[in-house]
């Protein structure tokens, strides 16, 4: 591997991306390490708002702290948002002086070739470094996801949806409150949706290098939005050896997810009060792997302990992944690539999902040979898991899922495409060793 020396890089985020237990985290720290891996890890910084409460203690980067807006300050930003309608609300609890001063001071100190922005919440700071040095990855396009919440309130009346989810930290109490009110929820959801679809269309004309994760929402910017300066970014994820040890006397399935954030409550939630009778009847069982479960969900999975087990953070997902007969992604929305899709192709884990779960990854839709199982009436959930019961079925969507996988999303794939990403010149693609326990 050739290191080139001498280049400084400045992540801006309110997120610090170990470990790595959701997709954006992933995204991020796939970002992280690449750079690592061709400047050094001495050469690449975090300037990290909020989240103190992480324990950075093992990084092997330089991190500096800025605290985020007191409360007073939040509460005078959304209520002017409210007023002017000039920010999102998401931006506007994370905005202050003090911020823009601290981003300036390190600026200013620092002599950055790259400067890495963690979405419109961060991209809304003013940087002074020519523009040909400032990313923003975008994640996924917010106005999308809220407009797709909307349609499932409409649809799904009963559904107990929190819309925050992990952004939840940074947002003062008395709104917490508000927004677990569903007339208020749905109100707040259609204002921030419109505000962030501006902040995105503006933050996108003013960034020259923007980066979103699905190729389909990229697509949609360039060609509805008028968007040149915006890519794709894959994430950087382990390849795996092929290693199943599956006993079909166990009809054991995984469900994977941060349970905090809405898509990810809702669709199982869902997923177990239609199909639960037919998995107690035929004896398959669900694990749900995944931190912060909602009161919903700690009731099925206490009234069903047979068939429903919450399983909680799991950090190494080898061994669940190995002797599982299939992975269930019964998203009912969500935006942008669903990394517990390509992980569990990784490993060669078959999946039945939704087209929610596959959006934005290139996979074959002849589902007479597949690497995945596409069923988007989560009534029939239950029917496709037997059909994974079958000892051959079985093995052929696991080995054309894992053969996606390494010729879709092997490292040195992804690290060509960040060389072009990121304008680094030259082979810097060492295949990454797994890091300290930190990451």
């Amino acid at each position: 591997m050739i290191i080139i020396l001498n280049k400084n890089v400045l992540f801006i985020t309110t997120v610090y991306p170990y470990p790595k237990d959701d997709g954006k985290k992933i995204i991020l720290s796939s970002i992280l390490e690449y750079f690592q891996t061709i400047f050094g890890e001495n050469q690449v910084n975090i300037a990290l708002i909020g989240n103190h409460d992480v324990d950075v203690s093992k990084s092997p980067f330089k991190i500096m702290h800025l605290p985020k807006p007191q409360k007073h300050i939040q509460i005078k930003n959304v209520l002017t948002t409210m007023v002017n309608k000039k920010s999102s609300i998401q931006e506007s609890v994370l905005y202050s002086k003090s911020i823009q001063e601290k981003i300036d001071e390190i600026i200013d100190k620092g002599n950055y070739d790259y400067v890495i922005l963690d979405t419109i919440r961060t991209a809304q700071y003013r940087i002074e470094v020519p523009e040909s040095k400032k990313y923003v990855y975008m994640d996924d396009l917010f106005s999308v996801r809220y407009e797709k919440m909307l349609e499932v309130l409409s649809n799904h009346p009963s559904v107990d949806l929190n819309p925050l989810g992990n952004f939840k930290k940074y947002i003062p109490k008395p709104f917490i409150k508000l927004v677990k009110l569903k007339l208020l929820t749905k109100n707040l959801l259609r204002i921030e949706k419109d505000l962030v679809s501006k902040s995105e269309l503006a933050i996108s004309k003013k960034y020259k290098n923007c980066l979103l994760i699905s190729e389909q929402e990229v697509q949609y910017m360039k060609n509805v939005k008028g968007i040149s300066g915006i890519n794709s970014i894959k994430p950087i994820l382990r390849s795996n050896s092929y290693n199943r040890e599956i006993s079909f006397q166990n009809k054991d399935f995984i469900f994977l997810g941060n349970l905090s954030i809405a898509h990810n409550d809702v669709s199982i939630v869902t997923f177990i009060e239609k199909n639960i009778n037919q998995l107690i009847s035929h004896k398959l069982n669900i694990k749900i792997i995944g931190k912060q479960p909602s009161g919903r969900l700690l009731d099925l999975a206490e009234a069903y302990p047979n068939n429903v087990k919450l399983i909680g953070f799991v950090e190494d997902l080898e061994s669940e992944f190995s002797t599982a007969l299939g992975m269930i992604v019964p998203l009912l929305f969500g935006t942008g690539v669903k990394i517990k899709t390509l992980e569990a192709f990784s490993y060669g884990l078959p999946i039945i999902t939704t087209d929610y779960g596959v959006e934005g990854i290139n996979i074959d839709l002849d589902q007479s040979n597949p690497n995945c199982l596409i069923e988007n009436n989560i009534d029939n959930y239950w029917k496709r898991m037997l059909e994974l019961c079958d000892v051959e079925f079985n093995k052929r969507v696991s080995i054309n899922s894992y053969n996606f996988f390494q010729t879709n999303y092997s490292k040195e794939t992804i690290y060509s495409e960040y060389n072009k990403i990121f304008g680094i010149q030259g082979n810097q693609t060492e295949t990454l060793e797994k890091r300290e326990e930190y990451i």
